[in-house]
């Protein structure tokens, strides 16, 4: 009887943490994860409603990274693994953080929206380390990663908080044992404490009687507490009902949103914890697949001719005589039928380099060919560019031109990228720092755009010709307003009598009202400096001072 009784007593499997055995074997947040959710959805409800893009998308920015962070490292932790990062993951983290902050920088509604656009597709290949088996795919498809967890990762943390709860009702509590009435007596203090404090304010608001009772029972202690929770729900989610509606809606969205995004971090992380950990059973770098055109014919014919057309024309460029004198041929006309064309030349030239290198051997012929075709698409580039600023120099600098320009720079980098790429070139070997290199590329070019100050620079532009468009120095953001401001400075007469209107226009002071409820997520270095020479301008010389017009009227 002993023995069995030691038999039954030593098969018997050891009780570790009560009500563990409650929990579902499915994967669940844990607690640090679960606050950074709650902490960047409060923060983004607070940020998006009733506010214009400033401060507040550089610190929910920050906020994302650093819920990315902990989640990284939790997830490695989990596996017994220490905390990782991947360099091209820290490199667009790094970038998507920098292009969201340009909000608090910059006005300009159309740079800003571009930077935020591409801080969310930079912050994709940031969240999870792309395969160097698919680089292109992983990167190009990395945005569908967070999209196709939004039900996954909401349910990922509905787990986590249920694992929370059931954990912490399976504890066993010393103080329950020996006061059972305590913990039912402060649940229901709690609950009672803020049903009064959600509803007390409400009611006293809605009825002048209801609060003079109030007043009378509670004296001034209660209307201290009760003006410092409205204040503190003003703060929160605003004063108006739109807002707290408003808030509330994209505090919920944004916690799915980034429940999916920190669920991609997670089963990426612990992914790439169990490879590392795993032996290597493989060879360690994988190997390219087997070209389709592998008779020199078949790829020397079609590159060796675009080669001689792109060589032929550039001759032609620098050997024709200029347009002015060509008969029946104006910049106008050469620039508009012939930019577009030049830079579609050159972005195609893009996609024959890739199809080139899935389908040539990429021995030495066909590297050398496609080099040759690089530095010419730089020549038809250069071309591009060149068309452009005569163009800018004739009828003045816009934002479209602008972009265009940028759009050259940007081909030009990445045709210098492929020359780099093809010089580093390892014989059936992939190059999986590739990708990552063009979207890094792509990402410089528009954090170069934004510290140029494009608007400041239009500005500038159009003030130094003799016929400055005022009107269309009124369409520009508050970036503009140093160079206005400079340019009354230097040149009182510069815009005429109506130049504190151009800066009353560019602050936004005049036919757009600025939101009461705006706060700090608001902030904005550009917007702060333009109020300040509007109000010095104007206190100099009012709008419309000097015949009682302005420029809204007389336009």
């Amino acid at each position: 009887m002993s023995t069995t009784m030691s038999t039954t007593t030593s098969t018997t499997p050891p009780i570790t943490t009560p009500g563990r055995d409650l929990l579902p074997h499915a994967p669940a947040a844990p607690l640090p994860v679960l606050l950074a959710v709650v902490v960047v959805a409060a923060l983004a409800a607070r940020v998006v409603v009733g506010e214009r893009p400033g401060l507040g998308a550089a610190v929910l920015a920050l906020a994302v990274a650093a819920a990315v962070v902990v989640t990284r490292r939790a997830a490695r932790s989990s596996v017994g693994l220490g905390s990782r990062r991947s360099g091209w993951q820290l490199v667009h983290g790094s970038a998507a953080v920098l292009l969201a902050s340009s909000a608090a920088l910059r006005d300009a509604g159309w740079l800003v929206t571009l930077d935020l656009f591409a801080a969310l597709l930079l912050g994709a290949p940031a969240l999870a380390p792309a395969s160097a088996q698919r680089a292109w795919t992983a990167v190009l498809a990395a945005p569908l990663g967070p999209l196709t967890r939004l039900g996954s990762g909401t349910a990922w943390a509905v787990r986590g908080v249920r694992h929370r709860l059931l954990l912490r009702a399976a504890r066993p509590r010393r103080s329950a044992r020996r006061w059972p009435w305590l913990a039912p007596t402060l649940r229901a203090a709690a609950l009672t404490a803020v049903v009064l404090v959600v509803f007390t304010p409400l009611l006293a608001s809605a009825d002048t009687r209801f609060a003079s009772l109030l007043d009378g029972i509670t004296g001034s202690t209660g209307a201290w507490l009760a003006h410092a929770l409205s204040e503190l729900f003003g703060a929160v989610l605003g004063s108006q009902p739109a807002l707290v509606v408003g808030r509330i809606v994209v505090f919920g969205v944004a916690a799915v949103a980034i429940c999916a995004a920190l669920r991609t971090t997670w089963d990426a992380a612990r992914d790439a914890a169990h490879r590392s950990a795993a032996p290597l059973t493989g060879p360690a770098r994988a190997r390219r697949p087997r070209p389709a055109l592998t008779r020199r014919v078949e790829w020397l014919l079609p590159l060796a001719a675009l080669d001689a057309l792109f060589a032929v024309f550039l001759l032609v460029r620098l050997t024709a005589p200029d347009v002015a004198q060509t008969p029946g041929a104006t910049l106008a006309g050469q620039v508009h039928a012939g930019f577009a064309q030049l830079v579609i030349a050159t972005a195609l030239v893009l996609a024959v380099v890739a199809l080139a290198v899935r389908w040539t051997p990429m021995t030495v012929g066909p590297r050398a060919a496609l080099a040759l075709l690089c530095v010419l698409s730089l020549g038809l580039d250069a071309a591009a560019l060149a068309d452009l600023s005569a163009y800018v120099d004739a009828y003045g600098l816009t934002r479209l031109r602008v972009g265009v320009a940028v759009i050259c720079a940007g081909l030009a980098a990445l045709l210098v990228l492929l020359l780099v790429a093809g010089a580093r070139w390892q014989r059936r070997r992939r190059q999986p720092w590739v990708p990552h290199a063009a979207v890094t590329v792509a990402a410089a070019c528009l954090l170069g755009l934004t510290l140029a100050d494009p608007d400041a620079a239009i500005a500038r532009a159009q003030l130094a010709r003799p016929d400055a468009d005022v009107w269309y120095l009124t369409t520009l953001s508050a970036d503009a307003a140093p160079a206005v401001a400079d340019a009354l400075h230097t040149r009182p007469d510069a815009l005429g009598r109506f130049g504190p209107c151009v800066l009353a226009h560019l602050t936004g002071s005049i036919g757009t009202a600025q939101d009461d409820d705006e706060g700090w997520p608001s902030a904005n270095v550009a917007r702060t400096r333009a109020a300040h020479l509007a109000s010095t301008a104007a206190s100099a010389a009012p709008c419309g001072a000097a015949d009682g017009t302005s420029l809204t009227t007389s336009r």
